[in-house]
């Protein structure tokens, strides 16, 4: 019974530390873009952080795009704009 139970808790504990974070699709709708920040500011307040290698083109107010993110140290950060 130790036995399965010290094997179940080191399975969970590999799952939980290894794991790569999940990444989801967003639609969102441009409130505003800082270039000079990296961040883009959605329609209803939420706030993304361009990740590193991400690049975009101009992102005007208004515009509608697609966001690959995955939360990272509590941030929604973006892997991927499709516009």
């Amino acid at each position: 019974m130790l036995k399965s139970l010290t094997w179940s808790i080191a399975v969970a504990a590999a799952i939980a530390l290894g794991s790569p974070a999940l990444a989801q699709e967003m639609s969102v709708t441009i409130k505003s873009y800082n270039s000079s920040v990296r961040t883009i500011v959605a329609e209803d307040g939420t706030t993304y952080i361009l990740g590193e290698g991400v690049t975009v083109r101009e992102l005007k107010p208004g515009s509608k795009v697609k966001l690959m993110i995955e939360e990272k140290g509590g941030k929604r950060v973006v892997t991927k704009v499709i516009e």
